[in-house]
């Protein structure tokens, strides 16, 4: 593996790992999965940058989008639980701006 790939393979790993967890680890899910997302995407941000942290974020959308209901559909049907993904998606995306601002910061 290219070294310059091995974000990558651990953004998309990871999302693997907590969407396993997420589809065949609970029959409803608990309120804060999505969380374990954010941690894996504030890692990846500060030990790498932002592009495999956005590729992470593109794939915990498409699996929260999948697990919560109507289950295995993309459609997210309940009021609470599009919100619950927008508020998640923009702190998710908050996060990474954060992270990358303090590292900038950190290089000057």
């Amino acid at each position: 593996m290219n070294p310059s790939q091995a974000p990558y393979f651990v953004a998309v790993a990871y999302a693997v790992i907590v969407a396993a967890v997420g589809i065949f680890g609970f029959q409803t899910l608990p309120p804060r999965f999505m969380d374990l997302f954010l941690v894996g995407i504030a890692f990846v941000t500060a030990r790498w940058s932002w592009r495999p942290a956005l590729v992470l974020y593109v794939l915990s959308l498409v699996t929260a989008a999948w697990v919560l209901p109507p289950r295995n559909s993309f459609v997210v049907s309940e009021g609470y639980d599009q919100l619950r993904m927008a508020l998640y998606g923009a702190s998710s995306l908050a996060v990474i701006m954060a992270i990358e601002y303090a590292r900038a910061r950190g290089h000057d």
